[in-house]
């Protein structure tokens, strides 16, 4: 009857949370969101979103530095987005989901860097840039100087910025840019709604996959190959779900591997919690998602990573001190990934120790930077 807490809390007033991804993605993205919402309620805000799909919606995209700062181009932008500048108008604090959007040049994240740098120059609102990775050549390099000029501008704007993984925060650190290194949101769900939740070997082998947006055919016939050669019996089931639209590739990715593994099941959880369980109830979970490596990691259960379309992952694993990922164009991938799931099933280094799956909690809620 009284909400999440009983407790009595002042007013603040109204956030707004950009780039918004409870009802766009899986549910890891879902929790990683709803983590965010409910921090800024538990904060005494009354919170509004504006969804992902908004920001790649955008067609008044900067084409540099010089552009986002000229009066002409903002003024374009309001014209072209009145609402969503009407809800920066319309708060007191603007919190931006950065998540993986912060990658190349393309539309996207040109579209990001122009709401963080407008909300917190044009309209003077204090803008955090939180639960985030940064790449803005698309690996860990340096991109072209005029990229470079337009992601340090506009992310040199925020009052705060919180990445989720360390080769994010040496890239803010060479921009001279201040950052906390904090880690992704998920686990502050865990900690709220499935505060015990651990994993728990089952009787039999139980193989989860997750695809990613690295994978195309051959990875999947590669892959396939890999857990085609497992010495014992399993079960093996592709984790799909999501709150409203499950990720067109992972479609995809079914559909490639279902030919290649008759066996292969899908297993679509009706929630994040379930979807939990999911990962904490298998033996092991071989991934080329980020947020269900991060969930893995949280919950002890062992995975096989596979790297993403950034280095994100390979952030994660550094900073908790596994195993790399894989790289999914590697010529030798089903040999690697063989013996990864070899090595995995056997107890060899690709399971969190419970020292840092304690370790991930804390690093999670610095992104609450509101909230101090």
């Amino acid at each position: 009857m009284f909400g999440r807490s009983q407790q009595a809390r002042p007013h603040r007033g109204h956030a707004l949370i950009l780039n918004y991804t409870a009802t766009s993605y899986h549910w890891g993205c879902y929790a990683t969101s709803v983590a965010l919402h409910n921090a800024l309620t538990d904060a005494g805000y009354a919170v509004m979103t504006a969804p992902v799909e908004a920001t790649h919606a955008i067609t008044t995209t900067p084409g540099s530095a010089e552009d986002l700062q000229s009066d002409s181009f903002q003024i374009a932008f309001e014209t072209g987005n009145g609402l969503l500048c009407q809800m920066i108008r319309d708060c007191d604090v603007v919190v931006i989901n950065g998540e993986g959007t912060l990658h190349r040049d393309h539309a996207g994240p040109r579209n990001l860097l122009a709401l963080a740098y407008i909300a917190a120059t044009r309209y003077g609102r204090q803008v955090h840039m939180v639960n985030h990775s940064c790449f803005p050549n698309g690996d860990d390099g340096v991109a072209t100087d005029e990229v470079e000029a337009l992601y340090r501008l506009a992310l040199g704007a925020c009052a705060s910025r919180v990445a989720r993984e360390p080769l994010t925060v040496d890239r803010y650190r060479r921009w001279g840019l201040s950052v906390e290194q904090g880690f992704d949101s998920l686990p502050a769900w865990l900690d709220t709604y499935m505060p015990r939740l651990r994993h728990k070997a089952p009787t039999d082998t139980r193989i989860l996959i997750a695809g990613g947006v690295s994978w195309y055919e051959a990875v999947s016939e590669h892959f396939a190959k890999a857990l085609l050669q497992l010495d014992r019996a399993a079960s093996i089931s592709f984790l799909g779900g999501a709150y409203r639209r499950e990720p067109p590739e992972d479609k995809r990715t079914m559909d490639a591997l279902k030919p290649l593994m008759p066996q292969l099941t899908y297993t679509a959880p009706a929630s994040a919690n379930d979807w939990l369980r999911e990962i904490a109830g298998a033996t092991l979970l071989v991934t080329g998602r980020f947020h269900h490596a991060v969930a893995a990691a949280a919950l002890g259960t062992p995975f096989v990573a596979i790297a993403s379309n950034t280095p994100k992952t390979n952030g994660v694993c550094q900073l908790l001190g596994l195993p790399a990922p894989l790289d999914p164009y590697s010529d030798s991938l089903s040999v690697q990934v063989a013996g990864a799931i070899s090595d995995a099933m056997r107890g060899s280094g690709f399971r969190s120790s419970a020292a840092t799956q304690a370790k991930v909690r804390a690093p999670s809620k610095v992104n609450f930077v509101w909230s101090r």
